[in-house]
């Protein structure tokens, strides 16, 4: 009934069918996979938020008060900041805001990264408060408030120009 040559294309035949149904499910797997990390990646940006609320001026000497300033960036992770006319060494600011875990997983701060200041060997950017920010664990709906100066250093005798329009950007990590 059968001849050589037939028995070798069945063999050939189911060998093949092996062969795709094998190359079927691995490229059927790894579109779910692939399907699986992207929503749990896009996922991941709701789950994780922490962003500043509530900014205000506390004090401010030797500074033009009306345009010393401090607003929250539409999506809330960083700050511009406004501080205007230092009119001499030890002139500034000081400010507070709140930091608040909006998403579903704890967070860890970090560090605040100042971006876009000019005299930066001129002007010091504090955080006055007495914890360290790298120690501090924000549980979901948690928040802190912490307090900040901008100030022209004493020590820098040489005369400096408005500070207008930095930003300050909260760095942090998930707890583990």
């Amino acid at each position: 009934m059968y001849t050589e040559k037939s028995s070798q294309l069945l063999m050939i035949a189911i060998i093949s069918f092996f062969v795709l149904s094998i190359f079927t499910i691995n490229v059927g797997y790894g579109k779910i996979s692939e399907y699986n990390l992207n929503e749990s990646v896009s996922n991941l940006g709701s789950e994780f938020q922490i962003n500043f609320s509530n900014p205000s001026v506390v004090k401010a000497v030797g500074v033009n008060k009306s345009e010393t300033y401090i607003k929250i960036s539409p999506n809330g992770n960083s700050l511009r900041v406004n501080v205007s006319d230092l009119q001499y060494p030890g002139a500034g600011a000081e400010f507070s805001v709140d930091i608040v875990n909006n998403g579903k997983l704890p967070a860890k701060l970090d560090t605040i990264t100042v971006n876009g200041l000019d005299n930066s060997k001129a002007i010091k950017v504090e955080v006055i408060d007495s914890y360290n920010l790298k120690d501090i664990i924000l549980n979901p709906e948690e928040k802190i408030n912490i307090h900040f100066t901008v100030k022209w250093d004493k020590n820098y005798t040489e005369n400096i120009n408005e500070i207008s329009n930095f930003n300050l950007k909260l760095n942090y990590v998930q707890a583990l």
